[in-house]
């Protein structure tokens, strides 16, 4: 199984190609509602809803940041094209495997958990942050938007949760052996594990990925992989 995705911020002097996708200068919430038409066309019904919600939490997140390091600075003009689309490019291969229980690693200002758990409400996500104002803001953001999510303030290797997670998913936290040793004791044996894949990172040998998602966009690439736990 192999996932593609290009993500582009627009550029006036480029035609729109297939398969790309291109952020318009319309403002966020017109950004979010083609960003959620690319990597959420199984639930069209739900899209202004969706859209409502990331729309607030992107208020939050901007809000928040000036006194919280929960992003950039340079990010805050941005927000929906750089942490968004990424965030939201998890989905497919989440939703390929088993995902009724979702801990999102290191999960600072809620990337990718917030999303994930946005455009996926069936899943609860358990969002892992060891430093404490970081983990205040992501109580902040659950209970304004009503989401079936949790925060746990804490390092994830000494947490052990009632439920096993059957989906970990990580942005930028640490390379997937690492991860897999990490969330040894909150992940199901058959669980999965879903984060960013650095360029240096082989995609053969033990930690094989099952599943690549590839993104590009103006100013930076990335991949996500899909690993078994």
């Amino acid at each position: 199984m192999r996932a593609v995705f290009h993500v582009e911020q627009p550029d006036p002097d480029a035609s729109r190609l297939p398969g790309m996708f291109h952020v318009k200068q319309s403002g966020p919430a017109e950004d979010i509602r083609q960003i959620l038409e690319q990597f959420c066309p199984d639930c069209a019904d739900r899209h202004r809803a969706w859209q409502h919600s990331l729309e607030r939490y992107c208020r939050l997140l901007h809000q928040w940041t000036k006194r919280v390091n929960l992003i950039s600075p340079r990010d805050r003009p941005c927000i929906v094209s750089h942490h968004i689309a990424p965030a939201l490019a998890f989905r497919t291969l989440a939703r390929a495997v088993d995902h009724e229980r979702i801990v999102d690693v290191g999960s600072g200002a809620g990337l990718p958990g917030i999303p994930l758990s946005i455009t996926l409400p069936q899943s609860h996500v358990v969002l892992v942050e060891s430093r404490r104002r970081r983990a205040h803001f992501l109580r902040r953001v659950v209970a304004e938007l009503e989401l079936s999510a949790e925060v746990v303030h804490g390092r994830v290797e000494k947490w052990i949760p009632l439920c096993p997670a059957n989906l970990v998913v990580a942005r930028a936290v640490a390379a997937p052996d690492e991860l897999r040793e990490l969330t040894r004791t909150c992940r199901h044996p058959a669980g999965h594990i879903l984060t960013t894949l650095p360029p240096g990172v082989a995609r053969r040998g033990p930690s094989a990925s099952i599943a690549l998602c590839e993104q590009r966009w103006r100013g930076g690439q990335g991949r996500c992989a899909l690993f078994r736990g």
